[in-house]
């Protein structure tokens, strides 16, 4: 179990640098991979997007459990609170939405330029850092036991992003209209019916990859219990 921990240490700390990383370079708006096109955010509205604030999240919830990893190494604790893995659990659903929306729903609007979806700052974003926190959580921090129900809490960031995009589309009507500038995510082009339809579909879709992780985790759990 203590190689499972250095493995989770090394993967949540790179969550961490990753992130710092990914966060500066967009910021600065650097192409580091030398390709124009990439779906940066601009700086004042950096927060908008689900993908940074649910990669924010994520970067939170490793570097609070590197802390606590840490602690155990140095024989300053002798485990890991419960919250902590609940905590990182429900940040981890929250990239891998970010993933499953890239792939299942962005990558086709964008047909032959879904690379885009994929250059500098968002190799980080939308796929590396939610795979990684997928591996971790699954592999390498199934030691704690979690109920079923902590899967709701998915549902929870979900939620009010989608009560902040909503209320930020409407608020800034240009004409009547919603502008393209507010709506990036193509919720609301269609009405409002099709917007409340695509927050509920999100909202699904969030709930399913949430107990899908939980039953992998456990499953995990189980087959580590079993190995002791």
């Amino acid at each position: 179990m203590n190689k499972h921990l250095k493995v989770s240490l090394i993967l949540n700390s790179s969550l961490v640098v990753i992130f710092v990383f990914g966060t500066i370079t967009s910021l600065l708006s650097w192409q580091w991979m030398g390709i124009d096109g990439n779906l940066t955010p601009e700086t004042h509205n950096f927060l908008w997007f689900f993908t940074v604030d649910s990669n924010i999240f994520l970067a939170i919830s490793a570097l609070i459990l590197v802390i606590f990893e840490v602690l155990i190494l140095l024989n300053k604790r002798k485990d890991i609170p419960h919250w902590v893995y609940v905590v990182k659990y429900v940040a981890t659903c929250t990239t891998t939405l970010t993933l499953m929306t890239v792939i299942l729903y962005l990558s086709p609007l964008l047909g032959l330029n879904f690379w885009k979806l994929f250059l500098n700052n968002n190799l980080f974003f939308h796929l590396i850092s939610p795979v990684i926190g997928i591996v971790s959580l699954i592999f390498f921090e199934a030691k704690e036991k979690m109920s079923w129900k902590v899967s709701f809490l998915s549902l929870v960031p979900m939620g009010l992003y989608s009560i902040f995009y909503i209320t930020n589309v409407y608020t800034h009507l240009n004409n009547g209209q919603v502008d393209p500038k507010y709506d990036f995510y193509y919720f609301a082009s269609k009405g409002i019916f099709i917007t409340c339809v695509m927050i509920i579909v999100m909202l699904v879709i969030t709930y399913g990859s949430a107990i899908g992780l939980y039953y992998l985790r456990e499953i995990r759990r189980k087959k580590l219990t079993q190995n002791k």
